[in-house]
């Protein structure tokens, strides 16, 4: 069989032996257990003071550091730090007054009574950092300005104003406590300064009279020593501009050309180019934009213009021509207009020359077909003619012998005028005038003295 195990019992604890406490002793200890206890909740509740002083702390410089950017929006810095400590020490005694722990309150006027005095003073001193900062902005900008009065002044009185009115604003930047610049930096910014006008003055050079700049040696005194890469840029611009204004020549080259073209051609297309338009064209001389090549052109459309030139006249004469009888007397009247019309055209027109030989070929038809008739109107009037000298004849007497030479020339010059009145005027006119030469001569012919009379009467005369 298995061996079970055996429980033995355990031993019997012995009674404690305690020391015993008396009354007094039980009252000391309860007193120094109270005191304790008062005296951990002191030190909670100035833990808990400290930190809503604090809290309180980090709220109020919280709103001195947003009443710092408030109070920086005030474009006038001089009247920034006066701002700054009025609205702070409201807001300072606003939270004070708004505290009702007195204990609170002290320790917060307590601390503020030191620390408000150094953030005043900070607060002063980053605005007169700031307000350096505006000033070195603003000089540099009236820089900007005053480099553009030596740039674009020819005058060396004038340039030299401005530089000095340039370099007393600068000099007032490394003046009194906190100056925005020192001495490094003032030299920095004047030197600053000259550069650029020197840069400003050639850049001008370079695009005004690029071509006058591209010929200055890289250390021409009046590239004011700047690098040797600022040389060869400005220089770049300088070709450029050669380059811009050849093609902004051309244009305006262009454009003149083509308005002395279009001036020329619309007198041409109508033939209204004078006499001395035409000649100064064919020279060359009419135009500096024109060539004597298109000249030349111009006059040749003149001549043969589009538009007929005098075209409304020529209709006109044509018109007056064709609803008129087409007479030899005619025709010589009509191309008597062309001539005229053309002496006043100063050039030959298309239109008259064409009229001209409608005109030659309407002659020449009519006398072609009139020969005959014309042969017979002459024939008669060879006869009239002959009829009137003599009549001449009959009604003149002879001259005496002796003066047969100075009379009988007379005769024949008279005759001769009987027939040249009769093909120009016709014979009445003739007759007239036959008549009349034959008085003439006979009264000259009777005024001889009475002996000659009688010697010619003797010599059978």
């Amino acid at each position: 069989m298995p061996v079970l195990p055996q429980i033995q019992p355990s031993p019997r604890v012995g009674a404690l032996d305690l020391p015993r406490t008396t009354p007094n002793e039980f009252g000391a200890g309860a007193f120094n257990a109270v005191q304790h206890l008062a005296d951990i909740g002191m030190a909670a509740q100035e833990e808990q003071d400290s930190l809503d002083v604090k809290k309180q702390a980090v709220l109020l410089d919280t709103h001195l550091e947003d009443l710092k950017e408030q109070v920086k929006a005030e474009p006038d810095f001089a009247k920034r730090d006066q701002l700054y400590q009025q609205k702070a020490t409201q807001y300072l005694q606003q939270t004070n007054d708004s505290i009702d722990n007195e204990r609170h309150k002290q320790r917060l006027k307590n601390d503020y009574s030191l620390k408000f005095p150094r953030e005043a003073h900070q607060f002063k001193i980053e605005n007169l950092k700031d307000w350096g900062v505006e000033r070195v902005a603003q000089t540099e900008s009236l820089g900007d300005m005053y480099a553009a009065k030596i740039i674009n002044t020819a005058d060396p009185i004038e340039a030299a104003k401005y530089r000095g009115l340039y370099k007393s604003q600068v000099e007032q930047l490394s003046l009194g406590p906190y100056a925005p610049l020192n001495a490094e930096k003032r030299q920095k910014m004047e030197s600053a300064f000259d550069t650029k006008v020197v840069w400003g003055t050639n850049l001008k050079a370079a695009t005004d009279s690029p071509d006058e700049f591209l010929t200055r040696a890289n250390d021409d005194p009046r590239l004011g020593g700047l690098p040797l890469d600022k040389v060869l840029e400005l220089k770049t611009k300088a070709r450029v501009q050669i380059e811009q204004n050849d093609t902004a020549n051309d244009k305006i080259t262009k454009k003149v050309h083509e308005e002395a073209i279009n001036r020329f051609e619309s007198l041409a297309n109508n033939g209204k180019l004078t006499g001395d338009m035409q000649q100064q064209l064919l020279d060359g001389t009419a135009s500096t934009y024109l060539t004597a090549k298109e000249g030349r052109t111009l006059v040749e459309v003149n001549n043969n213009p589009p538009s007929g030139g005098g075209a409304d006249s020529v209709q006109a004469i044509a018109s007056e021509y064709y609803l008129s009888p087409r007479t030899l007397p005619h025709i010589n009247a009509t191309r008597a207009k062309l001539r005229a019309l053309q002496a006043q055209l100063g050039r030959p027109d298309p239109l008259i020359s064409k009229l001209a030989n409608e005109l030659q070929s309407d002659q020449t038809t009519m006398e072609n077909q009139g020969i005959s008739r014309d042969a017979n109107a002459i024939a008669a009037g060879n006869r009239d003619i002959q009829h009137l000298k003599t009549d001449y004849k009959a009604e003149s007497p002879p001259p005496f012998k002796p003066l047969e030479g100075l009379f009988g020339n007379q005769d024949t010059r008279n005759e001769a005028k009987i027939e040249a009145e009769y093909r120009k005027n016709g014979p009445e006119a003739a007759r007239k005038l036959q008549q009349s030469l034959s008085k003439g001569q006979t009264a000259k012919k009777k005024a001889l003295p009475d002996d000659l009379t009688k010697m010619r009467d003797a010599m059978g005369q």
